[in-house]
């Protein structure tokens, strides 16, 4: 008998499918709430750059070109 050596990649286990989903749910949450933070920074009249380095402060890595994306996609001015 010959070992297998193109083998099948092994379903997830339960507890590995529950903390792929927690993972993406946090992902989700991080999304949301960089969106509300930049629409709400971005009515107190910041400016795109002022905004970016409000989330730096915070801790959350984001360009002021994707500052402009993300406004575009909800429909806000730039």
């Amino acid at each position: 008998m010959q070992p297998k050596t193109n083998r099948q990649a092994e379903p997830l286990a339960p507890l590995a499918l529950i903390e792929r989903a927690w993972v993406d749910a946090l992902a989700l949450v991080e999304r949301a709430w960089s969106d509300w933070a930049i629409v709400e920074l971005r009515g107190a009249g910041q400016t795109n750059d002022q905004v970016a380095e409000a989330l730096k402060r915070r801790g959350y890595s984001i360009t002021v070109d994707a500052i402009r994306g993300r406004l575009k996609k909800m429909g806000q001015k730039k």
